[in-house]
């Protein structure tokens, strides 16, 4: 009972640390034995600490690689259970139902409050799902981080949470159930629409970004029509 205790103190320490900035996302952990010293706790109690950190989503563990602290700390694997919806045609049009409900406002807010830092993510991303694209690489992974940084750019972290928690709930491989139509489509559409909103967020036109994002994602809808 004692250990078990302890190890929840860690966890709240390490919690903690994440809170207050000393632990950033994608840092990697010192090692086992140096951070168990660090902390003052055998390597058991670490280790069972850090199991409990690994369930709840704050850290992940990559075997052979190391520990680090995740992306989106506290989105936990699919929260909202949809991978125990069985049609994943239907699941893939209302997760672009759900993302056309809230990204376009998130992009028009994006637009306005997004720094050089920010702007600087967003151009590289776009740039790098082109090249992808024309080298006929799989580009949906980054894809998924283009509009990540643009809610991060919103500077709300709700937003910022909210929309890679959508992403989070649809850890499937979208391509696996569509045709090579629908990629096909899907692949135009992020060139074509991406760069028009990335046009209009380095305008400061928030207005514009925000009918940009609409227009990529009513696209989007259509093609899951396409197999």
């Amino acid at each position: 009972m004692m250990e078990e205790k302890k190890s929840e103190k860690i966890a709240m320490e390490i919690k903690n640390l994440v809170i207050e900035k000393k632990f950033l996302p994608g840092q990697k952990l010192p090692n086992e034995r140096k951070l168990a010293e660090e902390m003052g706790v055998s390597r058991t109690v670490l280790r069972e600490a850090l199991g409990s950190l690994n369930a709840s989503g704050v850290i992940e563990i990559k075997r052979g690689v190391g520990t680090f602290i995740s992306e989106h700390p506290g989105i936990v694997d699919d929260p909202l259970g949809l991978e125990y919806i069985g049609d994943k045609d239907q699941l893939l049009k209302h997760w672009y139902e759900v993302r056309l409900i809230l990204e376009p406002e998130a992009v028009y807010l994006a637009t306005k409050r997004a720094n050089e830092k920010d702007i600087s993510i967003i151009k590289k991303l776009e740039a790098k799902i082109r090249e992808q694209v024309k080298n006929k690489e799989h580009f949906m992974e980054e894809d998924l981080k283009f509009h990540t940084e643009l809610a991060k750019a919103t500077h709300n972290p709700i937003i910022s949470r909210l929309i890679p928690l959508i992403y989070k709930s649809s850890n499937i491989d979208i391509t696996f159930y569509q045709s090579d139509k629908w990629y096909e489509r899907a692949k135009n559409n992020a060139i074509e629409t991406h760069a028009e909103i990335l046009k209009f967020v380095l305008k400061r036109d928030a207005e514009g970004a925000r009918l940009a994002s609409r227009y990529h994602l009513i696209r989007a809808l259509e093609d899951v029509n396409y197999k």
